[in-house]
């Protein structure tokens, strides 16, 4: 196995590769502070001198050079502490040796034509999507949100920042009306913990929704009260657990429903909470500035897909073959072709 560090100059030549090899014509490289051999920085040189010494060659394979504005372009998309540790000049040089490997294995991967190999074009349409999405991202990098829209967003989602007063129960349903008051007198009697309650609820409970978690409802509020991504809980069900005073008690009576007869245990609680639009308004700026800029680059790809030709033929979608046996699970009978031959075969 690689260690930390090697992993990190591996992370940067594969940077270095892709910014050498998708430069976009008339695009500045970044720049930076020049550091010196002992790592300390430099001031920046009047512009003349600094398009210079972007120029310099670091390293020339066959026809092909990299410059020192190539190499600071890789540096700069890479995370803060694999930046530091190219102030030490050692690892600089190591870096630039991986990097002339890694050349040298380009240039004979292109004499062989492994070029033209399709994972490659792959690889590389992937690489130019990812370039010309950060070029649109960068255009919305300053967006701000306005109040109008922060308050939206706030009212859309009123579930995360005004919450009711919720309990947590489990239950074990009975169609048996005897059995059922049998076993809340035993679980009652012998003040049944909640990992006993668990157990039994896997064991005799004849819910096959919630048999396996034990019983367990999550946490709901009274119905009344009931938000986007709350469970349902039948509103007998729900009284009763708002009944039991503290956790791990259980309801003493029998609660009938359709489905039949239920034994409530509460298993947790959370109160009410409130966070008002002030309160929130420092939090949902980041959250907002991320909607917006990501709608404003979905619409921005969406204006390309009106200029060029997009067929999408979801029809053969199921077709498609997934390996399950890493999963443990099997395939089913026809899943290579779940509605007949492919098209075009009899």
């Amino acid at each position: 196995m690689k260690p930390k560090k090697e992993w990190a100059l591996w992370g940067l030549v594969c940077g270095l590769v892709a910014v050498s090899g998708l430069a976009v014509a008339g695009a500045a490289p970044k720049t930076s502070i020049a550091v010196s051999e002992d790592g300390a920085k430099v001031s920046k040189v009047d512009a003349k001198e600094e398009v210079a010494r972007l120029a310099l060659p670091v390293m020339r394979v066959n026809q092909h050079a990299t410059t020192l504005g190539e190499l600071e372009s890789a540096l700069s998309l890479q995370r803060p502490s694999a930046r530091t540790d190219m102030k030490d000049p050692a690892q600089r040089r190591e870096l630039l040796e991986k990097w002339i490997h890694t050349d040298l294995l380009a240039s004979e991967a292109v004499a062989r034509g492994y070029d033209a190999h399709p994972e490659i074009q792959v690889v590389r349409r992937n690489q130019l999507a990812n370039l010309m999405q950060r070029h649109i991202a960068e255009r919305f990098r300053d967006l701000v949100p306005t109040a109008e829209e922060l308050q939206a967003y706030y009212d859309a989602h009123i579930e995360n920042y005004v919450k009711p007063t919720k309990v947590r129960a489990r239950h074990i349903q009975l169609s048996n009306r005897a059995e059922a008051q049998k076993l809340l007198d035993d679980l009652r009697a012998r003040s049944a913990s909640q990992y006993e309650f668990r157990s039994v609820a896997q064991e005799r409970s004849q819910d096959v929704y919630t048999r396996n978690s034990g019983g367990d409802l999550a946490f709901f509020p009274l119905p009344a009260h009931r938000q986007k991504g709350d469970p349902e809980v039948h509103e007998k069900i729900a009284k009763a657990a708002f009944e039991i005073p503290e956790n791990g008690g259980i309801y003493p009576a029998l609660v009938e429903t359709d489905k039949g007869y239920h034994i409530v245990m509460r298993t947790g609680f959370r109160q009410a909470m409130t966070l008002t639009f002030a309160q929130a308004k420092e939090r949902l700026v980041p959250v907002v500035t991320r909607n917006l800029q990501q709608s404003r680059i979905d619409a921005a790809i969406d204006a390309i897909g009106e200029r060029i030709k997009v067929e999408r033929h979801e029809e053969n979608l199921k077709y498609v073959l997934i390996d399950l046996t890493e999963t443990g699970e099997s395939a089913e009978p026809g899943l290579r072709h779940p509605t007949g031959p492919l098209p075009g075969n009899k």
